[in-house]
């Protein structure tokens, strides 16, 4: 996954940027995005997709896991939805209650609301926890 060889953004190969209307790519980097698609739509997977994707991949999340999601934000969405796909048990943990119809449709099996909570009885153990980092304001 990781190339030991790889150019960093900003770092180097800085006349390859994205804000252009055309550039030369290798098309092993590229991805066809359907007409009905607009880059608006798709640009969240294209970061944050990739972002939860890695980390899915990088700790051998397999579909029979147990897989634990803090936060529901940008990528808390996004690794709901890709975990559940997979077919892994989705189990969310939320400050607010307001999230918690939202992330059932999205595909969590399990969800508790941590705020004020001293103790959480979750049941089975999961084996993999992902968090949101967030910025507190």
């Amino acid at each position: 996954m990781f190339c030991p060889e790889r150019a960093m953004y900003a770092r180097s190969n800085t006349d390859q940027g994205a804000f252009v209307s055309h550039a030369v790519w290798k098309a092993a980097f590229l991805f066809h995005i359907p007409d009905a698609l607009t880059s608006s739509d798709v640009a969240p997977l294209m970061c944050a997709g990739a972002t939860v994707f890695n980390a899915i991949y990088l700790y051998n999340v397999r579909p029979t896991d147990r897989v634990g999601i803090v936060g529901v934000s940008g990528l808390g969405h996004i690794a709901i939805q890709f975990a559940a796909k997979m077919g892994c048990e989705v189990i969310v943990f939320s400050g607010s209650e307001s999230k918690r119809e939202e992330v059932k449709c999205l595909g969590a099996r399990e969800f508790y609301v941590t705020r004020g909570a001293n103790k959480l009885e979750i049941g089975k153990p999961i084996k993999h926890l992902f968090r949101e980092s967030l910025v507190e304001r």
